[in-house]
């Protein structure tokens, strides 16, 4: 199952830290757990240490490279739990020069008759296609479903920060699921946070599409803007409506595009120009 993805930046110490759920009807023992990770980029990342309902165990394979490589971190003395308990775990990672995320995948529970933990949703499928030049059409599938409430669909512009855009039910059985995207950016990425009756979270890995067609290939200047007044750019092509928004994705500032857009009502910090399917980032000092 694929369990999430994170980005950090170089030099960094990432924890991450999620509760799975023994759906059981009798006690559970862990005795090992084993999850695949590697590196987005050049470089290479150390899985430097796991701990599980807060107790720590070695991690055997600690290198993760650029390649997928399955890491298993034995559990000594076994763990056990009752039927239907939480179950902790925190994972760490150091970060190298030019290893800047780090992604888990497969992550799995062991014990004594084999997988010990029956994880609510098994995705089996994540994929999402650039349709019709302005849409982006999201299809994934699922193995297996117990106590799904729904999925949000995340969007982001650079890979990093998302928001949610939507929303599908959950069926609690293996199913197909499609969501359309009607206003993708030019580059768009998405991830599917699926979320329990229970409130349990779980997010999936990170796919992304760029929409067909010439780019306009918008421009602005500066980037940091100090007097209030942001100059655009898009190469000669027609000025559509633009929009601005902040970085959970709250719509800020609409208007019709011209060379120069006032943005000194808006508040210090990071800030996405859209205009048509383009988008660029700029600070607001």
């Amino acid at each position: 199952m694929s369990y999430g993805e994170n980005s950090t930046a170089t030099g960094f110490t990432l924890t991450e830290s999620f509760t799975v759920k023994s759906n059981t009807t009798g006690n559970v023992t862990i005795t090992s757990i084993s999850v695949d990770v590697r590196c987005n980029t050049a470089g290479s990342n150390t899985f430097a240490s796991c701990k599980i309902n807060g107790t720590s165990y070695a991690v055997s394979s600690s290198a993760v490279t650029t390649s997928w490589t399955t890491t298993t971190i034995t559990v000594s003395p076994a763990l056990t739990f009752p039927a239907n308990s939480n179950i902790s775990v925190a994972m760490a990672f150091t970060g190298a020069t030019g290893a800047n995320n780090t992604r888990i995948d497969n992550f799995k529970l062991f014990g004594t008759n084999g997988l010990a933990v029956v994880l609510p949703i098994e995705l089996t499928q994540f994929d999402v296609q650039n349709t019709e030049g302005s849409k982006n059409h999201l299809t994934w599938r699922t193995a297996s479903e117990k106590d799904n409430s729904h999925f949000d669909i995340e969007r982001s512009t650079d890979g990093n920060n998302f928001y949610n855009i939507g929303q599908v039910k959950g069926n609690n059985k293996p199913s197909s699921y499609q969501f359309v995207d009607n206003q993708p950016f030019a580059t768009s990425y998405y991830r599917l946070r699926q979320i329990d009756f229970d409130g349990t979270e779980t997010v999936s890995k990170i796919v992304s599409a760029e929409l067909k067609g010439k780019s306009k290939g918008l421009k602005i200047y500066p980037t940091i803007v100090s007097n209030g007044i942001l100059t655009v750019n898009t190469e000669g092509e027609q000025l559509d409506d633009f929009s601005v928004t902040n970085l959970l994705g709250q719509q800020v500032l609409v208007g019709k595009t011209t060379t120069q857009i006032d943005v000194s009502s808006l508040s210090k910090g990071t800030y996405v120009l859209k205009v048509g399917t383009e988008v660029a980032k700029f600070v607001k000092q």
